[in-house]
């Protein structure tokens, strides 16, 4: 495939690339606020949950680096089958976000130990409803904790709102805990603010932020595109327009050898016309096209020839002159 062909390719590649980099934001949602679009993150029961390091139920055996989590806050639950650890036994544990966007990342903190806390996990992931994945995965039994993890990731919702919810625990099964640190989720900027059946007012700084990123981003990508796309069409035009002049020649361009004729003296004083080595099949279909070439050769001009002088073939010695004194 020759470049004039794959610059028009490019440059569609180029305008949907900008064009869809200005679409596709992010927006995190942190366990204690909603973000700028309205979006909050909301806990059932809610006494049932402690907020992060203001532990008001008892036992508060979560103790976080609150450095490694986004704007230092977290939210914990610990599921009990038989022990009213938390005021709700053999009760599953809840978290609900409702969001407008195409793509989800919930990132939790899992604990490695056993005991206090006990770190096993059990969560179960739902999407408008149905179920979308789960993750089961025992505690290793060591001290510490591991920061920032994706538990669930979705990046094929379709388009419009959609109702999350994380499930902690099952009837009967051991103990889990979650500790939830954040959701993002990806929407396109064009998209309407997120609603939610219980609305949140945003503060006007977040607002602001939103709108201001927003305005920056829809500027920016046709302002780049659009002219990167003009320059590529001028120089494709340019580039065929050249082609084009470079491969037209008019027929009349085409010049025609003649083929002369040479004159050569022969031996006996004669003139004749010598013509030229005759040419190949090429030189002959120019010649066609020539009316010079076709004229036909001059005519030999007809010179009489001189007879040599006669001679006696005998000598007979001087001759006697008849005249007498007249002579």
């Amino acid at each position: 495939m020759s470049s004039l062909r794959i610059l028009p390719l490019l440059c569609l590649f180029l305008l949907y690339s900008s064009f869809c980099w200005a679409a596709l934001m992010n927006s995190t949602v942190d366990d204690t606020s909603p973000d700028s679009r309205g979006a909050k993150i909301r806990f059932f029961p809610p006494d049932a949950w402690n907020f992060g390091s203001g532990c008001k139920n008892s036992p508060c055996w979560v103790q976080l680096d609150t450095n490694q989590l986004y704007q230092g806050t977290w939210h914990e639950s610990i599921f009990s089958a038989g022990e009213r650890v938390n005021g709700h036994a053999n009760q599953v544990l809840n978290v609900t976000l409702g969001f407008s966007g195409t793509a989800l990342y919930v990132y939790c903190v899992l604990a490695r130990t056993t005991t206090r806390p006990a770190g096993n996990s059990d969560m179960t992931f739902y999407i408008d409803g149905q179920f979308v994945g789960a993750l089961q995965k025992p505690a290793p039994g060591t001290s510490g904790y591991d920061y920032d993890v994706p538990v669930y990731v979705n990046t094929t919702l379709s388009h419009g709102f959609h109702t999350f919810v994380l499930q902690n625990g099952h009837p009967g099964n051991p103990n889990s805990l979650v500790i939830l640190d954040r959701i993002v989720y990806s929407y396109d900027n064009e998209s309407s603010t997120t609603t939610s059946s219980d609305p949140v007012n945003t503060s006007s700084a977040g607002s602001s932020q939103n709108s201001s990123s927003t305005n920056i981003a829809v500027i920016v990508g046709p302002a780049v595109a659009i002219p990167l796309a003009a320059i590529l069409l001028g120089f494709i035009y340019y580039m065929r327009r050249r082609r084009r002049q470079r491969s037209f020649i008019p027929e009349t361009a085409e010049v025609s050898l003649v083929t002369p004729y040479m004159l050569s003296q022969s031996s006996s004083g004669n003139t004749t016309p010598s013509p030229s080595p005759s040419p190949g099949n090429s030189s002959r279909s120019k010649l066609a096209h020539n009316p010079l070439a076709q004229a036909s050769p001059l005519p030999t001009p007809l010179i009489p020839p001189i007879p040599p002088p006669t001679y006696s073939e005998t000598f007979a010695g001087p001759q006697t002159s008849h005249c007498h004194h007249e002579c």
